[in-house]
């Protein structure tokens, strides 16, 4: 495996934990969120649940887009990486989301007494969750595919490939705060050389 190749897999492993960590927070964010429109019952005014509704909607549109950032991410740095065995088994990894979040979310068909915006916070709630359990799998592709070809770098007598690159950087301030209540837009994944590989979901 070339060192380019080692370079993009360790930027996408990079890139995963980033937004594994984002994904995450998003869950949290929603789970304040219901907690606080169920504390609130029937009695919450108008204006507290027009923000309540704004905050969900935020943090629906946060987590669509960076599950889709992690598909054009993977799919960018990872594809042509990978060896054919392990481009395969990601690809499968990330084209089941759909089908796995219909499955997950068919649970929450019967709440049909709650609101539309809970539904909808639920829904969105699901597949983030989804989304963290198709990454965490993806992840562990990638990292087996990485350790192996360290591996071989080392018996070959090969240098491993600086991990402290601007690769290697995720697209965001590591030290940002996710508040529940403000949305953070995603910042723009780095420009790097186009890699052919995975198809998009």
């Amino acid at each position: 495996m070339s060192e380019e190749s080692l370079r993009s897999l360790q930027y996408c492993l990079t890139w995963l934990r980033w937004a594994n960590g984002r994904l995450g927070k998003a869950i949290v964010a929603l789970q304040e969120t219901l907690k606080e429109w169920d504390a609130n019952g029937d009695d919450k005014d108008a204006a507290n649940k027009t923000q309540l509704s704004q905050r969900i909607q935020a943090l629906k549109q946060d987590v669509l887009s960076t599950l889709k950032q992690v598909v054009d991410v993977v799919s960018k740095y990872a594809g042509g990486a990978l060896p054919e065995n392990a481009r395969h088994l990601v690809r499968r990894h990330l084209t089941s989301l759909p089908h796995r979040f219909q499955m997950a979310s068919s649970s929450c068909e019967d709440e049909s007494a709650s609101s539309d915006a809970t539904n909808g916070a639920r829904r969105i709630l699901v597949l983030a969750q989804e989304g963290l359990d198709m990454m965490s799998q993806v992840s562990g592709v990638v990292n087996d595919t990485l350790v192996s070809a360290e591996h071989w770098c080392e018996r070959l007598g090969r240098n491993r490939p600086s991990k402290n690159t601007s690769e290697a950087q995720p697209p965001g301030p590591r030290e940002a705060q996710y508040r529940s209540d403000i949305k953070q837009p995603i910042p723009d994944v780095p420009q790097h050389t186009p890699m052919t590989g995975i198809e998009k979901a």
